[in-house]
């Protein structure tokens, strides 16, 4: 049999990092992969994994009945139509020997031509929910895995013969990183006898978070080292508000647009995290064991994120601020709460999903 595999969804972290985890292990195997999607953020993400990129069309169905998202709706479903043809010759051409889709509006057009010429496909759902582009893909899917139990009662019973829950996976360089490492990574932090502080909006930055924080920074840099992932876009106001700085406390803050190679050691260094609540933030925490503060985005899709983030609370130590309350002064109270679990273990959690997911793609 072909050992061809085709890597479908993004659109966020979530997505991307079960893909992220498996596609290493299933080179070392021999398998010739690509990843099919439509956005820069997957095409790095496939770049970095040496994986080849195709792009096609993606169409997104926006669920307010306001004028405004009909008018995109409209447009968009004949996005999603070219998008389908696309992948349908795409796939005539190649045969792969299955489809491994994460999700998110660009997967669904792959999956359902898969579905039509019965080429397998394997589904992994990372949230607590059940996606909009998951259940259309339901029917056309050969086994669904969850990362949650809680999952199924979102699909119809019909389905449940193909359902398994197997958790969402770590990468398995992720669990490579030290301190030593870390501190190659960002110099300017040797010798500076701070906890480290980790603040994410997710992949693509968030400018809720970030504004409150930049203002934060002459309090928070006297108690901790900060790295702040402020996304592609928030990056030059970031080193703005680095000038306004004194060279003392400017020499505890990095901001960063992207975050690549560094996070393994950002991760076993990093003492608290402030975060939104995507799936796979919240799984690398939570395997992390890093008591965090999540700032849940809202509106999402069934509140995915409020729930990854009660999820983690039930688990871990942290707290969640309602992304509504959010100010200076509410987040450096809980910032300053979290202190008070300095004493977490360094061992990561065990995962063994990887294991599982590649005895349903193998």
């Amino acid at each position: 049999m072909k050992k061809y595999i085709v890597f479908t969804g993004g659109g966020s972290g979530g997505h991307i990092a079960p893909i992220r985890a498996v596609a290493p292990i299933l080179k070392e195997k021999g398998y010739t992969l690509k990843w099919v999607g439509s956005s820069r953020f997957e095409k790095r993400a496939a770049h970095s994994l040496n994986i080849p990129f195709v792009s096609i069309l993606s169409g997104k169905m926006r669920r307010g009945l306001t004028l405004k998202n009909i008018v995109k709706n409209f447009f968009d479903l004949f996005k999603v139509a070219l998008a389908f043809f696309q992948s349908l010759f795409f796939l005539l051409r190649k045969r792969p020997k299955l489809v491994f889709s994460t999700g998110g509006f660009v997967s669904v057009p792959l999956v359902v031509a898969a579905g039509i010429l019965r080429i397998p496909v394997v589904i992994h759902e990372q949230t607590i929910g059940f996606g909009l582009a998951n259940k259309i893909a339901l029917p056309f899917a050969s086994r669904v895995l969850l990362a949650f139990e809680n999952s199924k009662k979102h699909i119809p019973k019909k389905y449940w013969k193909k359902v398994e829950v197997v958790g969402n996976p770590i990468r398995s360089d992720l669990l490579n990183g030290s301190r030593e490492a870390f501190f190659k990574h960002f110099p300017q932090f040797q010798g500076i006898e701070k906890p480290v502080l980790y603040i994410t909006g997710g992949g693509q930055g968030a400018k809720q978070i970030n504004e409150v924080v930049f203002h934060l920074l002459p309090t928070l840099l006297n108690d901790f080292l900060v790295i702040h992932q402020v996304g592609e876009t928030g990056l030059e106001e970031a080193k703005t508000f680095t000038k306004s700085l004194d060279e003392e406390l400017a020499s505890s803050y990095i901001p960063l647009g992207f975050i690549g190679e560094e996070l393994p050691h950002i991760y076993t260094t990093a003492s608290f995290a402030v975060s939104r609540a995507g799936a796979g933030t919240v799984n690398e925490f939570h395997t992390f064991r890093i008591p965090t503060v999540f700032i849940p985005l809202r509106p999402t899709q069934n509140d995915e994120q409020m729930k990854n983030a009660q999820w983690f609370i039930e688990r871990n130590d942290g707290f969640i601020i309602e992304p509504e309350e959010l100010s200076k002064e509410i987040l450096l109270t809980h910032i300053k709460k979290l202190s008070e679990y300095n004493d977490r273990k360094r061992e990561p959690r065990e995962n063994d999903t990887v294991t599982h997911i590649l005895n349903h793609i193998l």
